[in-house]
């Protein structure tokens, strides 16, 4: 579910802040 968003959207998401997608 999340994993495909978090695939593309992880890079800045990890590198801005921790969140769900990433863990």
């Amino acid at each position: 579910k999340y994993r495909e968003l978090n695939t593309i959207d992880w890079t800045p998401t990890f590198t801005i802040r921790p969140t769900p997608t990433m863990t």
